[in-house]
């Protein structure tokens, strides 16, 4: 099944996109268990949670300029 989605013009079948988000989220608890194995709970929390925030407050303002521009 071909989906519409699409990467830089290429299109990516479903199965792919499947395995992609399934290999970055393996990944991803992977990265995490060895944080806190290696720097502990506490601080890797602190981590993700700053991580989380900037990344948060990024998107939001990329929505706030782009509906800004939209309005024009």
């Amino acid at each position: 099944m071909e989906s519409i989605w699409r990467i830089g013009g290429y299109g990516m079948t479903d199965n792919r996109l499947r395995q992609l988000v399934y290999g970055g989220m393996i990944l991803l608890t992977i990265m995490i268990w060895w944080s806190i194995w290696n720097f502990g709970f506490f601080i890797t929390l602190f981590y993700l949670i700053s991580c989380s925030f900037t990344i948060g407050i990024y998107l939001r303002y990329l929505e706030n300029n782009n509906s800004k521009n939209n309005r024009r």
